[in-house]
């Protein structure tokens, strides 16, 4: 079961027409938000929008960094703490096996499952099974996490979660951000068997997903996020009007 430590941190959001997966992570006791690069091709602004009791909402961020190399990886700082400290949720992939099974979170097609009060009229995010395939840790390169799963567009920027093999299963972990997904050219045949020449991207059940690291190299290059000393506050406390 997903426990409230990881769901909490997952949060629907739109940046212009592009819409995606970012979570929250905490770093030095200052949090951040992160999504995959491809969501904020080319971030200038200071706000995104997130959903939250069934309208968007502007949030005020900042823009931290992207992901080294080539890894698909941005950082933002919101101009306040979102997530409870309590839930704790480390950044590592530190634990994770070879072939061990991991759970990756979004929101696919723009879909969203009311949660009430579960969530704090957060819209719960789809969560997908998956397995760690191949892990390429390449020196000076990115680290990339290749896995056995079904990924959707929507889910990109979300989180790929576990919990170590030998340790409690209260010791969830945050590995990666998705990415996407491997896709196949499958010819288009006619109503004989024949090739169009036209193709169809199949999804071919890998997922691609970015280790985390990149996120915590953007936030050691800029530690910006926002640090309180005080009991959170609620993320619609921080948020403006309806968009």
């Amino acid at each position: 079961m997903i426990p409230t430590e990881v769901f909490r941190r997952v949060f629907q959001f739109k940046h212009g027409t592009s819409t995606g997966t970012c979570f929250a992570i905490d770093v030095n006791d200052k949090q951040y938000l992160c999504t995959a690069k491809h969501c904020l091709p080319s971030f200038e602004d200071d706000t995104i929008e997130i959903y939250h009791d069934n309208q968007w909402k502007l949030l005020e961020v900042d823009l931290v960094g992207y992901g080294s190399h080539s890894s698909d990886v941005c950082v933002l700082a919101p101009n306040n703490r979102i997530v409870e400290a309590s839930l704790t949720l480390d950044a590592t992939s530190k634990g994770l096996g070879y072939g061990q099974e991991v759970f990756f979170l979004g929101f696919p097609y723009r879909m969203r499952m009311d949660s009430r009060d579960l969530n704090r009229q957060f819209p719960m995010p789809f969560v997908k099974q998956a397995t760690v395939s191949a892990i390429d840790l390449k020196e000076d390169a990115e680290n990339t996490f290749y896995l056995d799963g079904h990924n959707n567009p929507g889910f990109s920027g979300g989180p790929v979660v576990f919990t170590p093999v030998a340790s409690s299963q209260r010791d969830w972990r945050v590995a990666a951000i998705v990415s996407g997904y491997r896709f196949d050219e499958v010819p288009v045949l006619d109503n004989n068997g024949k090739e169009t020449g036209n193709v169809v991207h199949a999804n071919t059940g890998i997922v691609r997903a970015y280790g985390i690291k990149h996120a915590l190299e953007a936030i050691h290059s800029s530690p910006i996020g926002y640090l309180e000393a005080a009991a959170a506050q609620t993320l619609h406390s921080c948020m403006g009007t309806e968009s």
